[in-house]
């Protein structure tokens, strides 16, 4: 199960929170990079991910985040706790914007909200 809630340290910007008190880490923020960006990032950052522990910078379309594995890496792992997926959720950056695809059996909290897995991709930028 999905717990603690963290306010988000960007304004206007969903905020995640995953398996703190698990094994796992909480992931605070996505946002935009600050430099201009277009759909095709051609290695350019995008956007950063931050959380505890972690500062991950943005550089492609698909950003899959869980546990690595025996059966491979994923772009951010967070955490070894059995109720992390190996591909728990994944951010994908649209039509420059930022949408959450959950495929964690366990779900994730996004703002207080529970995100199960095969859910609608979530926006994670306030429109």
């Amino acid at each position: 199960m999905l717990a603690k809630y963290q306010k988000p340290n960007v304004a206007g910007l969903g905020s995640m929170s995953s398996l703190s008190e698990r094994g796992g880490m909480a992931i605070n923020s996505v946002s935009h990079a600050v430099s201009d960006h277009s759909q095709e990032t051609n290695g350019k950052i995008i956007g950063k991910l931050t959380g505890a522990n972690v500062e991950y910078f943005i550089s492609k379309d698909k950003v899959v985040i869980g546990r690595n594995s025996s059966h491979g890496k994923v772009d951010v792992n967070i955490g070894w706790s059995s109720y992390v997926s190996r591909r728990h959720l994944q951010i994908n950056y649209e039509q420059e914007r930022f949408f959450l695809i959950c495929h964690g059996k366990n779900g994730v909290f996004v703002d207080r909200h529970f995100h199960r897995l095969g859910a609608v991709p979530l926006p994670l930028d306030k429109e």
